[in-house]
């Protein structure tokens, strides 16, 4: 009997020992891939690895594309479209679509001398439209956010997820994303983590995805700051674990094209009842061509849960070419079901924007 209980007893304390051991591997909790509240090792880190990044000749170069696309958008005012065309000649090779945006240049500066009437390209105060209303520089310099960055984003995430030069392609990825200006992330006069540019907060990036990093991650359902700072100290930290990488390579896909998406709805939302005011209406045209822009811009991004853009050229060609700024209630309702269908795809609150 004093045997039996023994025997039962060590049994049990074997299985004690075991379970706790599977339960401490089961219960082992990994840092989260996505975050949606930054802290300080968190921003730590994030400039420490962005440091490294900008010291690699992959980083470099994609950044010096970007540059370019900075003084393209930079020189406009004082360029003729024949000069802006000649810039982008160097930065064609590296764009999507980019016969589209060449064009856009080309017709950027359209009857510039002449007034803007319905059907008829001129000057709406100091903006140019197409005879539709729409600027179509605007188009061009928010869709190339897409067209540059986004479109070798995309394509660096491709080959990375194939095990193609998995280093390289992280710091080209890192330059496209992060290039031309000198990021840092740092606690701001109310205390939320931002990105900053020259550590001046008030200083506007040249780099354009990342422009409106810190307003599109202002409410708490858009985290899209935090899931990207996440993500890129996961993906440095871990660039020989498969897994991770390719998680952390899918927060950076959805999150700018989340950017793209947010900042898009934020215009359509907040100007499009202005179209129908004299006062308003320039202002209006002007911000409503930026979300534009940024709807043609999400061909060029990837939806890890189907390997595809969020949104097809088709799509977004359509969408772009269906607008009529001059007919402002047709406007309105089209606007509204593109911003329903971007909030849908990409899993927003239009409120959130």
């Amino acid at each position: 009997m004093k045997k039996g209980i023994i025997l039962a007893f060590l049994a049990g304390a074997v299985c004690l020992t075991s379970c706790n051991s599977n339960d401490d591997d089961n219960n082992r909790v990994e840092p989260p891939v996505k975050k949606e509240v930054l802290e300080a090792n968190d921003a730590q880190l994030f400039n420490q690895e962005l440091a490294k990044f900008k010291e690699t000749a992959g980083f470099k170069k994609a950044s010096a594309e970007v540059a370019i696309a900075a003084k393209i958008n930079g020189d406009y005012e004082s360029s003729s479209p024949e000069q802006l065309v000649r810039l982008f000649t160097d930065l064609a090779p590296y764009v999507g679509q980019a016969e589209q945006f060449k064009q856009w240049l080309q017709k950027s500066k359209e009857n510039q001398t002449e007034v803007a009437v319905d059907g008829k390209a001129g000057y709406l105060g100091k903006r140019i439209v197409d005879a539709k209303g729409v600027e179509t520089f605007m188009l061009y310099k928010k869709g190339i956010t897409g067209g540059l960055q986004i479109h070798n984003i995309t394509e660096g995430i491709k080959s990375i997820k194939q095990g193609k030069d998995v280093q390289n392609n992280l710091n080209v990825v890192m330059g496209y994303l992060f290039g031309v200006d000198d990021f840092t992330l740092t606690t701001g006069k109310d205390g939320k983590y931002k990105l900053v540019v020259n550590n001046d907060e008030k200083a506007r990036p040249k780099n354009e995805l990342l422009r409106y990093i810190n307003q599109v991650s202002e409410k708490p359902n858009t985290p899209i700051l935090a899931n990207i700072v996440s993500a890129v100290n996961t993906a440095s930290t871990n660039i020989k674990d498969p897994k991770k990488l390719n998680q952390s390579l899918d927060v950076i896909s959805e999150s700018v094209a989340k950017i793209l998406a947010l900042r898009a709805v934020h215009y359509f939302d907040e100007f499009v009842d202005d179209l129908s005011s004299e006062d308003k209406r320039v202002t209006a045209v002007h911000e409503m061509s930026e979300g534009l822009g940024f709807v043609y811009g999400l061909q060029f991004t990837y939806n890890p849960a189907t390997g595809k853009p969020y949104f097809s050229n088709q799509e977004v060609t359509d969408y772009v070419n269906s607008i009529d700024f001059w007919k402002a209630d047709e406007a309105k309702e089209k606007l509204s079901e593109i911003a329903n269908e971007l909030a849908k795809r990409l899993k927003f609150n239009r409120k959130d924007a």
